[in-house]
């Protein structure tokens, strides 16, 4: 039976399957593909052996699956029903959802929880907006192991002046927007966007969220219109105008984040371009020497990325090389449909937002040419003065930063992240913590980068270190019954 709170006199009553000592009790804190493959993966070795509760903030599960992937990739989104038959059909996990954990410590005069005691009441003004609370250390004081599958929340930010205008947006809230997420769809300031106005438009980034986003912003309407996308939004998109996009990488082309496949796909609904110049910087010793890698699996990753960068995208001289867009009205675009032309512009880097005094709105951002350092698969980017014609103007219309999402310090009052990339510390999924009960796996604990298949492997990882540790035991009754009183920070 699938265990959900039923909201009853703005009281939440947990529902759930009888415990018993012989039963491992787990809570897994966040309902993506992380969490979902670590849940089976337990429940298929340990069966009735555990008790599985999964948490989750919003009023429903499946994480990116469903606010993530695009729209029209449907057959990865797939994976949602065999998360939902999985849920249905097991009596012993529970989905637990608008629920948040939060960061909240232990006062030193509470007494410790029980698990028979673990039910809340939800205050009046909370509703399914904003979740049922509850502090980690409830949790970690009544279950067994706890498992942090919490994702990615942030975002890498752009730091500079004027980044908080109008026409800026960032790919997360976009994403969320067009996959009608709960968390930013109704209120999101995309909505007092006029879409019939933009027609430039500069993407920072060039990760597989980027390629989705020229694909949407590519496609007609009317192929828009075959999706699960919200009717506010296909009313929004209906009026767009978009004929010119940059997708701005600060290193070469050999380095770009997105996948050979997304990029294929776009290459069917809008024509793709690439500087000379820019080809030509990318080919220095140590890129070349990263597609002759020893590595098999990734040399051909990187090999076929080159070769489709090379065949598919146009090569040109300069920016007037770009053919202009002739239909300008409306009639004449419902008979005939432009590709979108999309610039893929490599070893730039954003110095400067220029911002119109009238409207708020950035109307150019200034650039500066790069040049990579550093060692194969450690090369990074850094102003090149040697170029003459350093700096370069592109205006825009709308500006969309998608420089990779990154994990929020969600426990930081209970464990310890890395500096720069907030990946909670932790050994193969083991987390640094004064009892071996936390867990990770997903971007939580690699940080925010791979598709569904490095999320499997991630979570087959975290899983081995959990099996030996519950093999460890003489029996689970022992351990769930070994103290758990614990000193908070």
């Amino acid at each position: 039976m699938l265990s959900l709170y039923i909201k009853s006199n703005r009281h939440f009553s947990y529902l759930k399957t009888s415990l018993n000592k012989s039963q491992l009790k787990v809570a897994v804190i966040g309902s993506g593909p992380s969490g979902f493959y670590l849940s089976k993966m337990i429940l298929m070795k340990y069966k009735d052996l555990v008790n599985i509760d999964i948490y989750d903030k919003l009023p429903h599960p499946f994480g990116l699956i469903r606010t993530g992937i695009a729209p029209d990739h449907q057959e990865m989104k797939q994976i949602q029903y065999d998360f939902l038959r999985f849920l249905m059909e097991n009596h012993n996990i529970n989905l637990l959802c608008n629920v948040e954990i939060t960061n909240q410590t232990q006062n030193k005069d509470e007494k410790p929880m029980k698990h028979d005691d673990f039910s809340w009441k939800q205050e009046e003004k909370d509703s399914f907006l904003h979740p049922l609370k509850v502090p980690l250390y409830k949790i970690l004081s009544v279950y067994s192991f706890v498992i942090l599958s919490c994702g990615a929340e942030g975002e890498v930010k752009l730091n500079l002046p004027h980044s908080n205008q109008s026409n800026i947006i960032y790919s997360r809230d976009f994403v969320s927007w067009y996959n009608g997420s709960i968390e930013s769809s109704i209120d999101s300031k995309i909505n007092e966007i006029d879409f019939s106005k933009i027609r430039k438009i500069i993407i920072l980034g060039n990760g597989n969220v980027s390629i989705d986003i020229c694909r949407l912003l590519s496609k007609s309407i009317a192929s828009l219109m075959k999706y699960d996308i919200p009717s506010h939004v296909i009313e929004k998109l209906k009026y767009k105008n978009v004929d010119l996009i940059y997708v701005v990488g600060r290193r070469g082309t050999i380095q770009s984040a997105f996948s050979t496949k997304e990029a294929r796909q776009l290459s069917e609904v809008a024509s793709l371009f690439l500087l000379k110049n820019e080809a030509e910087r990318s080919k220095n010793l140590n890129s070349l020497l990263e597609l002759d890698t020893n590595v098999l699996y990734l040399k051909r990753l990187l090999n076929r990325k080159h070769e489709f960068i090379s065949s598919n995208m146009k090569i040109i001289e300069n920016l007037n090389d770009i053919p202009c867009d002739p239909i300008n009205d409306t009639e004449n675009k419902e008979k005939k449909e432009k590709k979108v032309n999309i610039i893929f512009r490599y070893l730039i880097s954003p110095i400067k937002l220029v911002s119109e005094e009238k409207t708020n709105k950035i109307k150019e951002i200034i650039f500066k040419n790069n040049k990579l350092k550093g060692e194969p698969f450690k090369q990074t980017s850094e102003i090149d003065e040697c170029l003459i014609e350093n700096n370069e103007k592109i205006p825009t219309d709308l500006v969309i930063v998608s420089m990779g999402y990154k994990p929020k310090t969600l426990f930081d009052k209970y464990f310890e992240y890395e500096d720069d990339t907030n990946i909670i510390l932790n050994s193969n999924g083991l987390v640094k913590y004064k009892e071996n009960k936390v867990f990770t796996s997903g971007w939580m604990k690699r940080g925010a980068k791979g598709i569904l298949d490095e999320t499997l492997r991630d979570a087959q990882q975290t899983f081995m270190v959990i099996s030996n540790m519950i093999f460890t035991f003489d029996n689970i009754e022992a351990l769930n019954n070994k103290e758990n009183h614990m000193d908070f920070k």
